[in-house]
Order: structure tokens, then C-alpha cells, then sequence
């Protein structure tokens, strides 16, 4: 049986053991795929706070200069029962992070101004917050450039909306 974590305990987990709040009987469809991932990769610690925002409504920072694509999501975000914000440009995510708490940022790479790795790099650095980058980048360089800023996960244009949402 499992058990969210007590009170001290570490949210980042260590590489050689899976947390108990990440076990499938607690997070649903994503138990088994977070816990697979974090064996693959045990230092990304950051699943630790995705799979904590899996389990309740998110607040939600859309960043995205296509705005259908900015519309759509938060549409899509907003009737599953999270609330959204919605940016066009990385100086707006920027304020909206130094403003606002955020459980997930959804960050395109390519923004006017100041670009999504950017944006990424100084949110990771100052707030710390979990960033999904959505983008049209999709070689393997790209993708590592991302996770290697601070991003924690990363998914290429075009996509699914329901795997977005899920």
C-alpha cells in the first residue's frame, strides 16, 4: 500500500528506489509511465512535482504567440476544470510568473523577443515551476536542449490536444 509523503520527507526521489506518491495505485493511467520514466531516468526529479499536480485542478500559463493555438488550449484546459493565463511572448510569461503561482507552464521555443529556452532557463532558475515545452522543433538536438534548460517535458507540433490535456 502507499502513501503520499510525510511531512520532511524529500519530493525529489532517489535514483535507486521509486517514491511511494508515485505509484500507479495513486496517479491512475499515469502511475505506470511515471514510474517507468523515473527508472529510466532517476534524475529527473521534476516528475515528482508533475505527478503532485496530476492529482488535483491546475493552474495553467499558455505560452504561445499562435493565438487559435493559445485559444484552443486554454478552451481545452479550462472546461476540464483548471484555470488558465494565457501569454503571447516570453516577457509577458516572465511577469506572469513573478506574479502569479503556476502548477504547469505550457511554453512554445519559438516566441517573439525572448524565446521559450529563455524563458524556460530563468523560470526553472527563479521559480521553479514544471514546463512542458510545445514547439515545432523537433530534432533530437532541440529536444535535448530543452530538458536541458530546465524543461521537463517536451512535446512537438502538431499534437494531440487530448494528450496535451491529459
Amino acid at each position: 500500500m502507499s502513501h503520499a509523503p510525510a511531512e520532511g520527507e524529500s519530493a525529489l526521489a532517489p535514483a535507486s528506489a521509486i517514491p511511494s506518491y508515485l505509484a500507479a495505485d495513486n496517479l491512475g493511467p499515469w502511475g505506470n509511465y511515471l514510474q517507468q520514466v523515473d527508472r529510466v531516468i532517476p534524475h529527473l526529479g521534476n516528475l515528482a512535482r508533475w505527478a503532485e499536480t496530476l492529482k488535483r485542478p491546475k493552474r495553467i500559463l499558455i505560452v504561445d504567440d499562435d493565438a487559435p493555438l493559445r485559444e484552443m488550449l486554454t478552451r481545452s484546459f479550462t472546461r476540464e476544470g483548471h484555470r488558465t493565463t494565457a501569454v503571447a511572448d516570453g516577457e509577458g510569461a516572465l511577469s506572469m510568473t513573478a506574479g502569479g503561482r503556476f502548477d504547469v507552464v505550457l511554453l512554445d521555443v519559438m516566441l517573439p523577443g525572448l524565446d521559450g529556452l529563455e524563458v524556460c532557463r530563468r523560470i526553472q532558475a527563479d521559480r521553479g515551476v514544471p514546463v512542458l515545452m510545445l514547439t515545432a522543433r523537433d530534432d533530437e538536438a532541440d529536444i535535448l536542449v530543452g530538458l536541458g534548460v530546465g524543461a521537463d517535458d517536451y512535446l512537438t507540433k502538431p499534437f494531440s490536444l487530448r494528450e496535451v490535456v491529459a
